[in-house]
């Protein structure tokens, strides 16, 4: 029996469906874990933090974001700041915010590389500068914004001598943009994901910021074996829990603050993103990933023939949920961001789509680079 348009349709509808319950259960862990902790536990004494910030280019509100970190009343943190060159655009701000805290920050200038990954060749740099009584490493990008009490959840955790690594919720804010709305409402739904990964399998994924104790950090041999790795921060989770410390995710979201990204930037990065999924452990995360944006499946449903309803009501339902969660981490979403979801979940599947064949990845001006299995880089051949 030939299968029809009809059976196509179908096909969709039910993958939508299935999606859209997907989803759903990802909310259910998303509320459980936000209204797992309570009351704040207290603990005696402050652990020493260092933040390690690597700095390329001016990123939205980049001097506040450093400002938060600086200026925290949190009794024992440092925030060292990491320039790959004199003349980097950041480095102006990084001079002023330096120059406000003294006694807090540190601008360090990378002298090697270690791989080709931009991220993993500061660390590996800055961290030497970080002071060695502080046990407790803070990797956070640079256009990440602390929330109040941020670093005091950080030492109520690594009060366990046996967490080795943290993680926070993560919400994208700030947006002033088409491009940046989308990118931050997608922000709040991979911290939906992530979560939700945890609570059904007990898997322990870490994206995109995170605290490391120093001795973990030791046991897996510190940045330089993750030189060549795109997704340092997944891997370096997944390692230190190899080595029987705990991964935990803790409450207090923090902003991925992004104000003016543009449609093109946000079709980079989460070409990225998917490249990543589908190389990290194969691609059963990058197609279970398409299937959680059951729009686009929705849409080519209704372009062979299905059912109007059905796809209506999966549009709602997708729109609702993202909102949901959204406002669960803290961001303001409403109206306007309700209404572009649909357009970002096709913009977000035509960049997932492109990421899943094309493994180049290019950011920052950097020379493009080719991702391999486990995130690894090569350099992209230049053709004869």
């Amino acid at each position: 029996m030939a299968f029809s348009k009809k059976d196509a349709a179908r096909l969709l509808e039910v993958g939508a469906v299935v999606g859209v319950g997907a989803l759903m259960l990802q909310r259910m862990a998303l509320g459980a874990h936000l209204e797992s902790v309570v009351t704040p536990t207290p603990v005696a004494g402050f652990r020493g933090i260092s933040v390690l910030k690597p700095l390329c280019g001016v990123d939205d509100g980049l001097e506040e974001n450093l400002e938060r970190f600086a200026s925290d009343p949190y009794p024992h943190h440092e925030l060292i700041l990491g320039l790959e060159k004199p003349d980097d655009p950041a480095a102006p701000i990084a001079q002023r915010v330096r120059a406000r805290h003294p006694d807090k920050v540190k601008i360090v200038l990378k002298k090697k590389d270690v791989g080709l990954g931009p991220k993993i060749n500061q660390l590996a740099e800055i961290v030497r500068a970080a002071n060695p009584k502080f046990s407790v490493l803070l990797i956070s990008d640079s256009n990440i914004r602390p929330a109040a009490g941020y670093y005091h959840e950080l030492n109520r955790a690594f009060a366990d001598p046996r967490v080795g690594c943290a993680w926070n919720p993560i919400v994208g804010a700030g947006h002033k943009t088409p491009g940046a709305m989308f990118d931050n409402m997608q922000v709040a739904n991979v911290t939906g994901q992530v979560l939700a990964v945890r609570a059904l399998t007990g898997a322990t994924p870490i994206v995109k910021t995170y605290a490391v104790r120093r001795s973990a950090l030791a046991s897996i041999g510190g940045f330089e074996p993750y030189g060549d790795i795109l997704a340092e921060d997944y891997t370096i989770g997944r390692d230190i829990h190899r080595r029987g410390w705990k991964v935990v995710a803790l409450r207090t979201p923090i902003y991925n603050w992004t104000e003016k990204k543009t449609m093109d930037s946000f079709h980079q990065r989460w070409q990225r993103w998917g490249a990543m999924q589908a190389t990290a452990e194969g691609p059963g995360p990058a197609l279970a990933a398409g299937l959680m944006n059951p729009i686009p499946m929705a849409l080519g449903a209704l372009v062979l023939g299905g059912s109007l309803p059905v796809v209506g009501a999966v549009v709602a339902a997708k729109t609702a949920l993202d909102v949901s969660t959204a406002k669960a981490l803290g961001l303001d979403a409403g109206l306007s961001e309700a209404l572009t979801v649909p357009i970002k979940d096709l913009a977000l599947g035509v960049a997932q789509f492109h990421g899943f064949f094309d493994r180049t990845v290019t950011w920052r001006g950097k020379p493009p680079v080719e991702m391999g299995p486990g995130t690894r880089l090569t350099r992209v051949r230049s053709p004869r």
